[in-house]
């Protein structure tokens, strides 16, 4: 018989990217911490097991700039962050053009 699992702890590198992804936010002048804040927070930290993963297959300076850019692009939304107008074709568009 297993003994049942405690709740994992939290480890220092987990902490430090969650408080960086907070001041990412409050760097882009959002009110909320998402993902992308989670992603750029992240990248930032070259030793990160994910980071050196991503880094595989583009630098981390390279995803770090496109989701930047996506980040202010139209196509860039959150839920407290209304879409804009024609946002929807616009991605469809952008969409085309990739493939």
């Amino acid at each position: 018989m297993t003994e049942a699992l405690s709740d994992p702890q939290p480890t220092p590198r987990y902490q430090a990217i969650l408080a960086a992804a907070s001041r990412r936010a409050v760097d882009l002048g959002h009110d909320y911490v998402g993902t992308e804040h989670l992603l750029l927070a992240l990248l930032a930290d070259t030793d990160a097991v994910a980071t050196q993963v991503l880094g595989r297959f583009a630098p981390a300076t390279e995803i770090t700039d496109e989701l930047q850019a996506v980040m202010a692009s139209e196509l860039y939304y959150t839920p407290w962050k209304p879409r804009r107008a024609g946002a929807d074709s616009l991605a469809a568009s952008q969409a085309g053009r990739r493939s």
